[in-house]
């Protein structure tokens, strides 16, 4: 088992409650051992659950482009930490070597993101049958994820973007 398995396990510290700050702490671990690119942008859960997740990317320097909204490759990392992580949570649950990628990615860009910007990813249930099926008979699954992006601040609750990712996963116990 590496350190990051290690850490998402729930028997680690106690079994303590899995809080927006320990999912943010596990995500700037996965990101300092495995995805650097990703601590960078300094994203941090606002809440995540078995059901869904909701990540939070500020607008500073470096999250931002010439005409001073998100940068599309910040939107486009925002989304992939909030259905990855997500179902990094499931994973761990399972206690095999599950691979998780990304098979493919498509985003609309419906407004320009001038505020910190929040990634909800409701595909929870989605992704943890996904995942029991790998794990039961260790073959690739594949699970649509759509990701809506919204900057509460200045845009409301109304979309900025909307991305649709499928997550392919498969058991290599």
């Amino acid at each position: 088992m590496d350190a990051l398995q290690q850490f998402g396990d729930d028997s680690f510290m106690g079994g303590l409650m899995r809080s927006p700050r320990r999912e943010t702490f596990l995500m700037r671990l996965a990101g300092f051992l495995k995805i650097p690119v990703l601590n960078y942008v300094k994203p941090r859960f606002v809440e995540m659950n078995d059901e869904y997740s909701v990540l939070c990317i500020p607008l500073t320097r470096r999250t931002k482009n010439h005409v001073n909204s998100m940068y599309f490759a910040v939107l486009a990392a925002g989304a992939d930490a909030a259905s990855g992580f997500l179902a990094a949570r499931h994973i761990s649950n399972t206690k095999k070597n599950i691979v998780l990628v990304f098979k493919d990615v498509q985003g609309d860009f419906l407004k320009r993101a001038d505020g910190d910007a929040y990634f909800t990813c409701r595909n929870g249930p989605d992704i943890a049958a996904a995942v029991a099926r790998a794990s039961e008979t260790g073959e690739r699954q594949n699970v649509l994820c759509e990701i809506d992006v919204t900057c509460p601040k200045t845009q409301g609750e109304e979309p900025v973007a909307k991305f649709r990712m499928t997550l392919s996963m498969k058991d290599k116990s």
